[in-house]
């Protein structure tokens, strides 16, 4: 594995784009904050079918593997080990994100109920506290 999948979480947050990384570093996946909360906020929406969740989830995972592993970026780039700037298709991601986002969207009432809040905020935090920890590494 060439990049622990937690640590692209770092990428999420303004401000951890160097431009130094390109070369060698983590992928670039900024989309926002609103696009992340309604991104979450599709994992725990009653009004998606679960079987929509779980191929959502699935692509989703196939994408962060895809960043995490050597092989499957490989595959990205036709089979041949990218000049300079690895992980380049990770924008593919970052529109998955929004796409999501945007279903989730059209998918929640006009105010988010307490308890869809309560989660999004947990997870928000425990992504917070890592990203903390291990702001020397990331």
């Amino acid at each position: 594995m060439s990049i622990f999948p937690f640590d692209m979480l770092g990428k999420l947050f303004n401000g951890t784009f160097d431009f130094s990384q390109m070369p060698s570093g983590t992928p670039n996946i900024f989309v926002g904050c609103v696009v992340c909360i309604m991104f979450i906020a599709y994992f725990f929406s009653k009004n998606i079918n679960l079987k929509n969740k779980v191929l959502t989830l699935t692509l989703t995972l196939i994408l962060i593997l895809s960043m995490c592993f050597e092989p499957l970026d490989l595959v990205w780039h036709a089979m041949q080990f990218p000049i300079w700037y690895p992980y380049r298709f990770s924008f593919i991601f970052c529109f998955w994100m929004i796409y999501i986002a945007l279903i989730s969207w059209s998918k929640t009432p006009s105010n988010l109920p307490v308890k869809l809040f309560y989660k999004i905020s947990i997870i928000i935090l425990v992504v917070l506290v890592y990203i903390g920890v291990n702001i020397k590494k990331i």
